[in-house]
């Protein structure tokens, strides 16, 4: 029987097998101790100068961009005297009576009440330089905030082309095709208004006001830092306009939500629908006389709707013949200045009696208006009116056609 050995300790104090000098801790060693702590202290004030050397160039930084801002900005300008302020400039409107230069404001009305037709019809013609209604306009580059999406925007700006004969150029319309924050702006924010002092637009659309409010309270002075953002866009346009498209409270009479929405707003205008037919009401103009109204009729055009004059008194009758559908898309393609009702029966490729029949249907009824120029009588879409037209008789149009 083989007997089982038996573990014995090392006596106390011996070195053990596995005991590696490099292994030892080394705050047990008071000499590496001090040099660990020696080497901490030196790079702590190694650390300390270089981040004082840091905001020193930091602050030398500051000083140097308030000093070129200050060199840059000549603010002597921003006061005036009594003659100065009488002897400035009145800004041209950007559509004559309906939209002012840099300003702030609202196109109000209920849901489906044509209001985003409104502004597309709007920005379509000033990126053009169409004239809106018979309202003079100045062509400047659009930006569209398409804040509940850009995919409907596409066939309300082709029916438009198609509807006036006309194409938006490229370098005159812009969307963005998706909302921002205006309540709490972040790194969006600030690209956007880098991007419009870049482009210099004239008018910015902001559809709809909900859709950039993000997560303020509509009906509290929340809403207000949003207004202030807005007009902080405005302040990045070359000279130009913030226009929000914006809900209407329940009873449709003011926009929904907070009141400094429309009690900070240069103008306001008012969509009210019945049925194909819309009347928009301008119930506020900061610089100008307001309570007019402009009455309008929605077409059906291509896949979408365009939007035409009717008249003071609304429309008095719709389009319901093949001849007067030839001839309004007669005058989409005829150029303004060489539409006469010659013109216009040859394009439309129907006969003497019915192009005069349906020119007097349709100049009856608002969708269509005369105009002379050099003894002749000329005739377009009622929007393309030209300022001081002159009405023709029947008498001259039925000359014209035999």
């Amino acid at each position: 029987m083989t007997d089982t050995p038996t573990y014995a300790p090392p006596p106390p104090g011996s070195p053990r097998m596995d005991d590696d000098p490099g292994d030892r801790d080394p705050y047990l060693d008071p000499q590496a101790e001090a040099l660990r702590q020696q080497r901490e202290r030196e790079d702590f004030a190694r650390d300390v100068r270089r981040e004082v050397r840091t905001m020193r160039a930091r602050e030398a930084a500051r000083a140097q961009i308030a000093a070129e801002n200050t060199a840059r900005h000549d603010y002597t300008d921003h006061y005036l005297s009594r003659s100065q302020l009488l002897d400035l400039p009145a800004p041209d409107p950007l559509i004559d009576r309906v939209l002012p230069r840099h300003a702030y404001g609202i196109l109000r009305g209920r849901d489906h009440s044509l209001k985003s037709f409104t502004a597309v019809d709007w920005a379509c013609c000033l990126a053009t330089g169409k004239p809106w209604q018979g309202h003079a306009t100045v062509q400047v580059p659009v930006l569209y905030i398409a804040g509940e999406g850009a995919h409907g925007l596409a066939a309300r700006i082709e029916a438009w082309e198609y509807a006036w004969g006309r194409l938006v150029p490229d370098t005159h319309l812009t969307i963005r095709k998706t909302a921002l924050d205006l309540h709490a702006p972040g790194p969006a924010f600030d690209h956007l208004l880098e991007h419009i002092t870049s482009r210099g637009y004239g008018l910015i659309v902001v559809d709809t006001l909900r859709r950039v409010s993000g997560a303020a309270d509509g009906n509290s002075s929340e809403m207000g830092r949003v207004i202030d953002n807005l007009d902080r866009i405005k302040q990045a346009t070359h000279d130009g306009t913030v226009l929000a498209v914006a809900h209407t409270d329940k009873g449709d009479h003011d926009t929904r939500g907070y009141s400094g929405i429309e009690d900070d707003a240069d103008f306001v205008w008012a969509a009210k629908r019945d049925d194909m037919n819309l009347t928009l009401e301008l119930t506020k103009m900061k610089d100008g006389p307001d309570g007019s109204s402009v009455h309008l009729v929605a077409n059906r055009t291509l896949h979408s709707l365009t939007l035409a004059g009717t008249g003071p008194e609304g429309p008095t009758a719709k389009v319901d013949t093949a001849s007067q559908i030839k001839v309004l898309d007669a005058l989409r393609i005829i150029p303004t200045d060489t539409a006469t009702p010659a013109e216009i029966r040859t394009t439309a490729g129907i006969s003497k009696s019915s192009a005069y029949r349906a020119i007097a249907d349709l100049e009856k009824s608002g969708h269509i208006a005369a105009y002379k120029r050099g003894g002749r009588t000329y005739y377009a879409l009622a929007a393309d009116t030209l300022d001081g037209a002159t009405d023709h008789t029947p008498d001259t149009a039925d000359q014209e056609l035999q």
